[in-house]
């Protein structure tokens, strides 16, 4: 084993580092912020009645079971509709010709007759 004053030495010289000092400061930072938060969530837990606590921790875990699906809508509202069809059926309708398609690409894929240059690098072609 090493000595102690070694071992001491080590540390310091590596709390020295660039590196490990930024992630000290901001551990410290983030240690300070969290504190105050901290304090009065242990706060409300040892001066709460038993009934507020019981409420409390049904809502918690009411929040923690919704927010999966209640997640899932908001981020498949983003997405948009995705239809009634799926792509096997949308893509033999494509090939009944009862339908017109519109391809959006770029210039450097080629630009067919029928097609039209919308910008320098778009190009609209209807078929």
């Amino acid at each position: 084993p090493r000595p102690p004053q070694e071992v001491s030495k080590t540390v310091t010289s590596r709390l020295n580092d660039p590196a490990v000092s930024g992630v000290v400061s901001t551990g410290k930072s983030a240690v300070t912020a969290a504190t105050p938060v901290a304090e009065k969530l242990a706060a409300f837990l040892t001066t709460s009645s038993p009934v507020v606590l019981a409420e409390v921790g049904a809502a918690t875990v009411a929040a923690y079971y919704l927010a999966g699906p209640l997640f899932g809508l908001f981020v498949g509202a983003l997405r948009g509709y995705a239809g009634e069809v799926s792509a096997a059926q949308a893509g033999s309708v494509g090939y009944t010709g009862e339908v017109s398609t519109a391809q959006i690409r770029g210039v450097g894929r080629g630009g067919e007759e029928g097609s039209m240059v919308l910008s320098e690098s778009l190009v609209w072609s209807v078929g």
